[in-house]
């Protein structure tokens, strides 16, 4: 089979990783959390998705990097999708904003400002 001949078949999985027993239940440093929540994301990845390289989006490492190195999120919503045969990328699901009722524009107005808009 030649190349063109091949489909290229991709696997969506969606995943809620917990980083509450890893991080804040057993004694880790604080100033190295948030560093230890990104290999744990990308051991997890590894470990479900059965592939060895896994390329993490940049809004999910600004999800766990939002509260800082000490306090990252106990727990993220994030969807892989499996392109290859050994190669997956995280992408935070977008669907935990909408529910939590964050406005994305607020989001980017706290970034770039540092604190939030008030409308009045």
């Amino acid at each position: 089979m030649s190349e063109s001949d091949k489909e290229i078949t991709t696997e969506e999985f969606p995943f809620t990783i917990s980083f509450s027993k890893t991080i804040y239940g057993s004694k880790i440093p604080r100033k190295k959390r948030a560093p230890r929540a990104v290999k744990h994301l990308r051991d997890f990845v590894k470990r479900h998705a059965k592939v060895e390289n896994v390329i993490i989006d940049q809004k999910v490492n600004q999800a766990i990097w939002s509260r800082g190195i000490q306090k990252p999120p106990r727990r993220i919503r994030v969807k892989v999708v499996k392109t290859e045969e050994d190669t997956a990328e995280v992408f935070l699901e977008e669907a935990m904003k909408e529910r939590k009722g964050i406005v994305p524009e607020l989001i980017t107005s706290v970034e770039s400002t540092g604190t939030k808009d008030n409308n009045e």
